[in-house]
């Protein structure tokens, strides 16, 4: 079996194990459920063509009643919503924002939050937010700020008791609050954010489209928008068309946007449902003063073990790693001080580096201790610490910072864990994405003639590094020449530093992922890359070996991120 094939067969192990917890929880709904549910997955499980962001934002251009579909617990679907909201934004479009989270009871509310009259935490009070929805806030609350930037409205679109309604009476809420809308004002644009099942064609569109036939108005232009076909996603996979493709087109106004994984979407909807039963059966024993985190200790564990089986080695049982999230918040003195000792064996030089890592990466993987601490929680952030954690696991006097190391060798190791890192989040989640040196380029020409904030000016630094960086190693390699980086890297702040070696490792990260999937690389080379953590051992070595070995292959240097999705 091929090293790609290799890892597909473990994707497929991966989603469907979590298929078949899913069906065996659904065992025993309603049989209105499943027919509601099979009318949509009739619907997404083919496609009529590859598509493009651009075609998909040109037809979104010309619709009046746009239908986003929602995965509640994964925070790329609400990401996508956020990407077309500011597309529509920019085109001078008037928006509506119809969602269901807001029932219609508490429109008035969402609109006094969006316009000032209220703080956050009174409206998710007031809305009863954690009771009526209690999906994360933190993946919902950008689609408020950006509401609150471009001057949207909020229209509310579920019925009072938000979702305990039977499916086609919430269909006809929704499709009745988007008609009255428009009656409103012909003039604006309706972008309705439900969940996916809620829009096949038979349910609240058509309702829509019955409502404007009804009164005898003209049926407007609409365009649905679903995300993350499980059906769709394995179609790709098997033409070996996945990593390039981010949209197809269903059919006549109706598309599909692949932003994540069947498994991650699956695995956001699992970990979601373990944390709130255990939340409701702490309430049932009365446990009201007891503190409840989230277990990542076992996601971490778990994605360690997909990773060492990728790898082919005994999967660790995990006994020696802590795993802290920013909700430990009683631990947060104990973080603290782990954070300080290990400052203490850093290189004066290099001491701030550790906290400018806390503060850019939201996450941290303490080698000595072990542990690891995740601020902003997400599938990925935990993927590229559990894979820190197998790299450590698999070299001797595992090292990052030391007094001992140059300048040049503390760069490389930044750049190779950041590596590892990235490379480990692809195997759990392939559609992540990072930037490269188009990206770089693009990012330059178009602050060129800008006012730029303090942000912008890192950016600009660390652009200008990294394609330096590229540049220098490719003339080397045409020339047979040395490369070193050192003159650049003595010029930079510590910051600039840290985010030009994570930008070149995320990089080299790709070109290990793409090598796995055109079967141009050994399992037992990709090991070697996980060991080259070791006091002993050059990191600077290794990366220009990596280089050296996928110097040739064109694709690599001509991808580009494009941030839409």
């Amino acid at each position: 079996m091929s090293i790609r094939h290799h890892l597909i067969a473990l994707q497929k192990e991966t989603f469907n194990a979590l298929r078949q917890e899913i069906l065996d929880q659904r065992r025993f709904e309603e049989n209105r459920i499943t027919v509601y549910r099979k009318r949509y997955l009739q619907e997404v499980k083919k496609y009529q063509k590859i598509s493009s962001k651009k075609e998909l934002f040109l037809e979104l251009e010309k619709a009046k009643i746009i239908f986003c579909g929602d995965f509640h617990t994964l925070s790329r679907a609400q990401y996508t919503a956020v990407k077309i909201l500011e597309h529509l934004a920019q085109k001078g479009k008037k928006v509506k924002l119809a969602l269901e989270m807001i029932p219609r009871i508490y429109e008035g509310l969402a609109n006094d939050f969006i316009q000032g009259r209220c703080d956050e935490q009174t409206f998710l009070d007031l809305i009863h937010y954690e009771k009526i929805w209690g999906f994360p806030w933190v993946h919902y609350r950008p689609i408020f700020l950006l509401a609150k930037k471009y001057g949207f409205s909020i229209v509310g679109v579920n019925t009072s008791d938000a979702g305990f309604q039977p499916l086609h009476i919430r269909d006809r809420c929704a499709a009745k609050a988007i008609y009255s809308t428009l009656q409103e004002d012909p003039n604006q644009v309706v972008f309705c954010l439900y969940g996916d099942l809620h829009l096949a064609q038979s349910h609240i569109p058509q309702k829509c489209k019955d409502l404007f036939v009804s009164n005898r108005k003209k049926t407007p232009s609409m365009v649905t928008v679903f995300q993350n076909s499980d059906e769709i996603y394995w179609k790709l996979v098997e033409k070996d068309m996945i990593d390039d493709v981010d949209v197809v087109k269903i059919k006549k106004d109706q598309y599909c946007v692949l932003s994540s994984t069947p498994w991650v979407k699956w695995q956001s909807y699992q970990s979601w449902m373990e944390d709130h039963i255990s939340i409701m059966d702490s309430m049932e024993d009365q446990e009201w003063d007891v503190h409840y985190s989230p277990d990542y200790f076992h996601v971490v564990l778990e994605y360690a073990q997909k990773i060492q089986k990728f790898l082919k080695l005994k999967p660790t049982k995990g006994e020696s790693i802590q795993v802290y999230s920013s909700l430990d918040t009683e631990l947060t003195e104990n973080i603290n001080k782990y954070i300080i000792e290990a400052r203490k064996r850093v290189n004066p030089i290099m001491q701030d580096m550790i906290d400018i890592e806390m503060i850019e990466n939201r996450c941290l993987f303490l080698p000595e201790i072990p542990l690891i601490y995740i601020q902003d929680i997400s599938p990925n952030k935990i993927a590229q610490k559990a894979s820190q954690w197998v790299a450590q696991q698999l070299s001797y006097d595992f090292t990052i910072y030391d007094a001992s190391f140059s300048l040049q060798e503390h760069f490389y190791r930044v750049a190779m864990i950041e590596c590892v890192a990235f490379f480990g989040a692809k195997l759990i989640n392939p559609k992540k994405k990072t930037s490269h040196v188009r990206d770089f380029e693009t990012f330059l020409k178009r602050i060129k003639h800008e006012k730029l904030s303090d942000l912008e000016k890192t950016k600009k630094k660390v652009a200008q590094c990294v394609l330096a960086h590229q540049k220098k190693m490719k003339d080397a390699f045409e020339e047979q020449a040395t490369f070193t980086f050192m003159p650049i890297l003595q010029k930079l702040e510590n910051q600039v530093f840290f985010l030009s070696a994570r930008a070149i490792g995320r990089m080299t990260g790709e070109y290990l992922y793409l090598s796995v999937m055109d079967n141009s690389i050994s399992i037992p080379m990709i090991k070697e890359v996980y060991r080259s953590f070791s006091k002993e051992a050059s990191a600077f070595q290794s990366w220009l070996k990596i280089m050296e070995n996928f110097q040739g292959q064109k694709k690599m240097t001509q991808k580009s991120k494009d941030e839409l999705f």
